[in-house]
């Protein structure tokens, strides 16, 4: 999730482009709830949703951190935050206020997704992006 998010993000910032759609999701209800469809179906499919809690648990988390991420993301330059710090904030709050997970397991999350962004050329990441689309 924080892979995904990042390059949404990162791709809205770098392209102005993608930043105009992505500010137009983030600024929109009914979007803004099929982004939090779309996470849910893919955590589903990726057989980890069980894992994580209720589905009640779930749901809520991932309407907030949606929510509350693209505000963050459309108040960017004024809180002086980049992509990946938006990610990161979006999946500690997850895991730590929706999913209760300690502290250590959230840092394990954070870096090996941190460390996947680096392993893995940005094409590639993208094209696994776009497959969870495709399910």
């Amino acid at each position: 999730m924080k892979i995904f998010i990042y390059l949404i993000l990162e791709q809205g910032i770098q392209d102005e482009g993608v930043e105009r759609v992505v500010k137009s999701i983030l600024s929109d209800s009914d979007s803004l709830d099929c982004w939090s469809q779309i996470l849910d179906d893919w955590l589903r499919n990726e057989g980890v949703k069980h894992d994580l809690g209720s589905d009640r648990q779930v749901q809520i988390g991932l309407n907030f951190i949606v929510t509350a991420g693209g505000s963050l993301y459309i108040k960017r330059a004024e809180l002086d935050l980049d992509a990946d710090q938006i990610s990161d904030i979006m999946v500690k709050t997850f895991m730590s206020t929706f999913l209760s997970m300690d502290e250590s397991k959230i840092d394990q999350t954070i870096d090996e997704a941190k460390s996947a962004l680096q392993k893995y050329e940005l094409a590639t990441l993208i094209q696994t992006i776009n497959e969870m689309f495709d399910n």
